[in-house]
């Protein structure tokens, strides 16, 4: 066959093809190759290494006890952290923007809100005077001790579990809240599957990084995958996604998470462990330390802590703040 003869026949041949693929309306059906995409994940979001985790739960581990209250009025020491406040005339905290109910940005009015929030400003009122005297820097959890450490902030509230390990760089306040960390699933056609431990142990579980929630699942868990992100709200989005099986993170934060989406629910056989918060100050810093162990137990005594949780922690017991503290023994040179 001649080459133009040819070239007609297998334009014939193609032509047929389209026709013969054609439906009842006219349109060409063309198959489209499968295509498996990866899950969408939020911005940062990563598979943490198990490897590297390790196994950092010590349940014998006691964190130092923090200093009791100045016993009345207390002047500054000169030159100190809480004079350069002071003289600054604001407080300046670190906490996120992520993290409803406790700290995040009422995307109406643009202003931050929440209980961190909340306890921000009484300090800055124990302290100056006006709890509006306060300047929020955002951080994420990763980067609290670190916010510390460069002289970023003053202080940080921001749902900070008082630990051994954190104690080596951060100097706590006495506990401002109590909670569990538990683990909250999506409602789905296989929600009961969760029921069983081992299960769990297959899934994809998201924490935010830089928490004590990885370290206290991991140790229960091993053998799941951890996805860690920047922020608690990254996880809502990932769960939401569909990226992740389950969430592990204090009570207070997943009951946030089902205020903003009712087709979460908790695993109620889980109980992870106790979280108390407190307020990270720079390390050694106690003047700092008593004048804020002063504050929060004149809003534990007063009634304002537990109006502050009612306003601010809908799903959370409010009925009494957490408990008196243990101070650490002290001379009597001490003031």
């Amino acid at each position: 066959m001649r080459p133009q003869l040819a070239r007609r026949a297998a334009a014939v041949l193609l032509s047929a093809a389209i026709l013969a693929g054609c439906s009842s309306q006219g349109g060409v059906v063309i198959a489209q190759p499968s295509v498996s995409l990866p899950p969408l994940l939020p911005a940062g979001a990563a598979l943490l290494d198990a490897a590297r985790l390790g196994d950092n739960a010590n349940d014998s581990c006691k964190p130092p006890l923090p200093l009791r209250p100045y016993p009345g009025g207390h002047d500054p020491i000169p030159g100190g952290r809480l004079d350069r406040i002071l003289a600054r005339g604001r407080l300046v905290v670190g906490l996120d923007q992520g993290t409803y109910p406790f700290s995040y940005r009422d995307t109406a009015t643009g202003e931050m809100k929440g209980f961190d929030v909340a306890m921000a400003r009484e300090i800055a009122g124990g302290m100056l005077g006006d709890p509006s005297r306060v300047e929020y820097r955002i951080i994420s959890s990763a980067g609290r001790t670190t916010a510390l450490e460069n002289d970023t902030v003053d202080l940080v509230v921001k749902t900070m579990s008082i630990t051994c390990e954190r104690a080596k760089d951060v100097t706590f306040s006495e506990p401002y809240f109590e909670t569990d960390q538990r683990v909250m699933a999506a409602t789905n056609a296989n929600a009961t599957s969760f029921t069983d431990r081992k299960i769990l142990g297959e899934s994809t579980v998201c924490a935010a990084r830089g928490t004590t929630s990885i370290a206290q699942f991991h140790h229960l868990f091993p053998t799941a995958k951890i996805l860690g992100t920047t922020t608690w709200a990254d996880c809502l989005v990932a769960i939401q996604q569909g990226s992740v099986d389950a969430i592990t993170s204090d009570e207070s934060i997943l009951y946030g998470f089902y205020d903003q989406d009712p087709n979460l629910y908790f695993l109620s056989a889980i109980q992870l462990g106790r979280e108390v918060y407190g307020v990270g100050v720079h390390k050694g810093e106690e003047e700092l330390q008593r004048v804020i162990n002063g504050i929060i137990e004149k809003i534990k005594a007063d009634g304002v802590w537990a109006k502050l949780c009612q306003e601010n922690l809908k799903f959370s017991p409010c009925n009494r703040p957490p408990a008196a503290p243990q101070y650490a023994a002290e001379g009597p040179s001490a003031s």
